[in-house]
């Protein structure tokens, strides 16, 4: 996906929920959100993909994490940002020096992947023979465009979020470094004229079918047990001390595995590894 804000992965959710595919989704993120109390916790138990942006080890964990995806036969669907960081007026300016060192044209509405991850994830998957297809989608907003955290703190939600997705099936995915390298430049050079056609005119110009919204009481039902749910959770934490001290034992348990074992991700990989995949070697 092309990345336009820093919360366009939480704006494709309720895409993923309308289309039963939201118990797949895996986000690769930068690591600073592993460490966040509760959110970040909550992605790690759910094996999110935290990238250090140092390839040395960012390639070490995603063959780990992968490879765990394999042996437990987890169908995840990762959702990828090849740009590396949402478009902004500053991350602008760095692509457009990246594209008239290397001869590339200058971009208005995307900016230019980097394809060493991308590159990588695609291999070792097909390696792996976990890899079924490569959804190429493209994200636009045509009223207005919350950037990051502080606009929805403002109040500032997307009046409208569209889609255009293509699926791209196994076999059509080159299998070389250099043919994947340059069949994500070449998506995101039709993503350019895309946007810059949806922008003039607020929609995607191709037909698009989407599954009927049929669940929108279950969307009203899932709220409703959330703040049941919470409210439940803040009184029993007020009215009971046994509750108060299993929570804070539960804390520090988090902060040890968080800051001494690396996170839940690595313990329940490395666990797992210990107990079952030695013995299957």
């Amino acid at each position: 996906m092309n990345h336009r804000t820093r919360l366009d992965w939480m704006f494709f959710w309720p895409c993923l929920f309308k289309l039963n595919a939201m118990r797949h989704e895996r986000v690769v993120l930068k690591g600073q959100l592993k460490h966040v109390p509760g959110p970040g916790w909550s992605m790690q138990f759910g094996l999110f993909v935290f990238i250090q942006r140092k390839w040395e080890l960012d390639k070490l964990f995603l063959t780990k994490i992968l490879d765990h995806f394999r042996d437990v036969k987890n169908t995840a669907q990762l959702l990828l940002f090849p740009e590396g960081t949402d478009l902004t007026p500053f991350t602008k300016t760095r692509s457009d020096a990246f594209a008239e060192k290397n001869g590339l044209p200058k971009f208005n509405y995307v900016l230019h992947p980097r394809t060493t991850g991308f590159t990588f994830l695609a291999q070792h998957m097909k390696k792996n023979g976990t890899l079924d297809a490569i959804y190429d989608i493209t994200i636009g907003y045509p009223v207005n465009i919350p950037q990051n955290e502080l606009s929805l703190f403002k109040g500032d939600f997307p009046q409208e979020v569209h889609y255009h997705i293509k699926r791209n099936p196994c076999h059509q995915i080159p299998d070389t470094e250099k043919g994947l390298v340059s069949w994500c430049q070449e998506r995101w050079s039709e993503k350019e004229e895309r946007l810059e056609q949806f922008y003039a005119q607020k929609h995607f110009s191709e037909p698009q079918t989407v599954s009927p919204d049929s669940r929108n009481l279950q969307s009203f039902f899932t709220v409703i047990s959330w703040l049941v749910l919470l409210f439940f959770q803040v009184w029993m934490l007020v009215n009971f001390s046994l509750i108060r001290w299993y929570a804070l034992f539960a804390l520090a348990t988090m902060l040890f595995i968080d800051l001494r074992l690396g996170g839940l991700d690595n313990f329940q990989i490395d666990t797992y590894n210990k107990l079952f995949r030695a013995k299957n070697d």
